[in-house]
């Protein structure tokens, strides 16, 4: 949940907002499902229809070998903001095979709900093509209603369904997949949050083996004492009907973290997860514990920072298995250069193996040409 919103992870239910340096009159063409932010853009922003629809022509690099080029139209009408977005995804090394996408979202709150409730929406149409395979279809929708929160109360409900050919470049989502997923929160004091969640995934829904699965979350953050932060969170996760899948899987992670008396970043992260295997039952228990810190140093006009970390490793089944890494990371930028040092030594025992001890120095350099 974020400010009383619901929403499935990594499908943003606000419209994209612009990156720095890209003018504010530029819509980028781009969808929820994906999760490719583009890092050079090109855009022709046009204004056929004056103030009341944002269009652009826009060309930009989502990654190493692969492009988005389309147009996007953006319009407010009352509260509620509408975006339609019409791209290609190209990949250079896969000749003229590619994919379109189109993607109608927005925010369609009815005036009559708009004092309480939050609804937003996308619909998104994709097909691939190209020489070397017939073209696939597929098709994705969401939608997402949170309650504004009053008196430290608020929740979210959100539904999301793809076919089985949904397979845009970049996607959070996955294909043949119908999810539910439900989120309560209450702040009972100021600084404190209690969050309980529920999601339901039905994987495969059209294919020969369909699988049902279901996850619970309860999580409490507060600030303990004056300077300290502490976060609980647990989850369960079951698996209903399923030929094949990763088990029954229980977690639970405590953090906490001090900055204001020692001037310095301190966390201290504590992580347990036991799964009981499929078919054989068998547990299988992964800890992971770790310790940071870190101050903000300033050198004349660069920033600097200096992290030392602690990590230790846990996982038991049959035998046990313990990775101690501890490491210090020193970091050096100004506004074009970044200079990082890591000094780091790893150990590792009881891998069945013969037990590996070893030190390590990495050292890498950025500059940064649009600073």
């Amino acid at each position: 949940m974020t400010n009383g919103q619901t929403v499935l992870p990594g499908a943003s239910a606000n419209l994209a907002k612009l990156s720095q340096g890209t003018a504010a009159s530029v819509v980028i063409p781009d969808s929820g499902f994906i999760d490719q932010q583009l890092d050079s853009v090109q855009a022709l922003p046009l204004q056929p229809l004056g103030d009341t629809l944002d269009t652009a022509l826009v060309i930009g690099r989502s990654s190493e070998n692969r492009y988005r080029a389309g147009m996007a139209w953006a319009g407010k009408r009352g509260h509620n903001d509408v975006k339609l977005s019409l791209f290609r995804q190209q990949t250079l090394d896969q000749g003229l095979d590619g994919l379109w996408l189109a993607s109608l979202r927005g925010e369609l709150t009815p005036t009559a709900l708009l004092q309480d409730f939050d609804l937003t929406a996308e619909l998104a149409l994709v097909a691939q093509d190209g020489t070397s395979q017939r073209t696939a279809r597929g098709s994705g929708i969401r939608l997402n209603l949170a309650r504004k929160p009053v008196n430290g109360f608020g929740y979210g409900l959100a539904l999301s369904q793809f076919s089985r050919g949904f397979h845009p470049y970049g996607s959070v989502v996955t294909a043949g997949e119908r999810r539910l997923a439900a989120e309560l929160g209450y702040r009972p004091w100021s600084g404190a949050k209690l969050t309980a969640g529920a999601d339901y995934m039905l994987r495969d829904r059209d294919g020969d083996a369909p699988c049902a699965e279901y996850r619970t979350d309860l999580s409490f953050s507060s600030r303990v004492f004056a300077y300290l932060k502490a976060r609980l969170e647990t989850s369960s996760q079951r698996a209903l009907d399923c030929a094949t899948h990763a088990g029954d899987i229980d977690n639970w992670t405590l953090t906490l973290s001090e900055n204001a008396w020692t001037g310095w970043d301190i966390n201290l992260v504590a992580d347990v997860s036991q799964q009981r295997l499929p078919f054989t039952r068998e547990r299988r228990t992964q800890s992971h514990y770790r310790v940071s810190a870190e101050p903000d140093l300033r050198l004349g006009p660069r920033w600097a920072s200096i992290r030392p970390q602690v990590s230790l490793r846990t996982v038991t089944d049959t035998r046990q298995e313990r990775r101690l890494q501890t490491g210090l990371v020193m970091d050096i930028e100004n506004h074009m250069q970044n200079i990082t040092l890591y000094l780091g030594y790893e150990s590792l025992s009881g891998s069945g193996a013969a037990d590996d001890n070893a030190g390590k120095i990495k050292l890498a350099y950025r500059l940064d040409f649009d600073a």
